[in-house]
């Protein structure tokens, strides 16, 4: 199996794993009144029909010495007669108001995905044809163009937007990588593209952060480059970020006098989601906003509340021009654009490594 295979393969199976459906149970259950029963009303659903029926085609339908054909009639009848049954029917019309609700959400849900522009699939595909770019099942990796033996090099966790494609990061993650010598992985969140909590915590960026740490140990010839580890997050992943810090601040045993940088861009204006970090003295933040972002914007009450939550060294600041889309490269109308996308990213990345390097630039 080639690697690019085994890696859509690997993505695809975490489709079905447990983890991944409570992160989309914990989705639903803020849209959807009396969720927690849908779901025990579908699994009791798949109870009565998947009991019986392996029930009936193990102890009584399927001789063990028939061919295969009389099998599969076997098992076929066996499934039509569980459907059939007075109870399965039942909990069917139970479940069946409430199985549409969900589907109407996860197919709004759908539409919601954000596929990557032409020039961010185009600086994807000549990072990786340049061998200064890697996809791995975790993330993207953006390598700096120096590889050098370095104790503290610089590398960042970037989470994406709510249903984002991380290949849309693909620019601005080489224009940070290559601008300012560092390692800019860009995590996947494939299939669902949500940063949930049960979907996205400490154990998925150990992961990505080991991935990281071996390839660049392989590219600069050192078994123990130790990387200083950074993490950021644009919009909904923006959110997830500082959700994330305390934890990963935690791990990496971070202190006053050296604390993990947390960067956002376009997020802070939803109160339910942002975690408060006013307590921690082993994080610095900034938070980086457009002043045309449609989907972040601010009133006074909103822009005390984030400030209250923040780390007291932590600054906020506007781009001028600058819209949501444009901190990544992906279509949306999220409010009017006065600078280009390029010169947005640009601005973005200049203050991301100015911040990181602690010789923050300002307009």
């Amino acid at each position: 199996m080639k690697a690019s295979s085994f890696v859509s393969f690997r993505r695809n199976l975490s489709f079905l794993s447990p983890r991944s459906w409570i992160g989309v149970h914990n989705a639903l259950k803020r849209q959807i009144p009396n969720s927690d029963f849908v779901f025990r009303m579908v699994s009791v659903w798949l109870i009565h029909i998947l009991i019986p029926f392996l029930l009936l085609t193990t102890l009584g339908c399927i001789p063990l010495n028939s061919p295969s054909t009389r099998i599969g009639t076997c098992a076929r009848r066996s499934f039509v007669v569980t459907c059939i049954s007075p109870m399965a029917i039942t909990q069917t019309a139970q479940v069946l108001p409430h199985m549409t609700s969900i589907a109407n959400r996860l197919r709004l849900w759908s539409a919601f995905r954000k596929e990557a522009e032409l020039d961010a699939s185009d600086a994807l595909a000549s990072a990786l044809s340049n061998e200064t770019a890697l996809r791995s099942r975790h993330c993207d990796i953006y390598f700096p163009r120096e590889t050098t033996a370095n104790d503290r090099q610089k590398a960042m966790l970037f989470i994406p937007g709510f249903c984002v494609d991380h290949t849309a990061y693909a620019r601005i993650a080489s224009l940070m990588a290559s601008e300012g010598n560092i390692i800019v992985a860009v995590l996947s969140l494939e299939p669902f593209r949500l940063a949930d909590q049960h979907l996205l915590d400490l154990v998925e960026l150990r992961a990505c952060m080991k991935t990281v740490t071996k390839i660049w140990n392989q590219r600069s010839g050192y078994r123990n480059n130790l990387l200083d580890w950074s993490i950021g997050g644009h919009s909904y992943g923006g959110y997830a970020a500082m959700r994330l810090a305390p934890d990963l601040a935690t791990h990496l045993n971070k202190s006053s006098n050296d604390k993990i940088k947390t960067v956002v861009w376009a997020a802070g204006n939803r109160e339910e989601f942002i975690t408060d970090l006013s307590h921690r003295d082993d994080i610095d933040a900034i938070v980086l906003l457009g002043s045309n972002d449609g989907l972040c914007s601010f009133d006074k009450t909103s822009r005390s509340f984030l400030q209250l939550n923040l780390p007291r060294s932590a600054c906020i600041e506007y781009i001028e021009g600058a819209n949501h889309e444009n901190f990544a490269s992906y279509p949306g109308e999220s409010g009017s654009i006065e600078i280009s996308r390029l010169e947005q990213h640009e601005q973005v990345s200049r203050k991301t490594i100015g911040f990181l390097f602690d010789h923050h630039i300002a307009n």
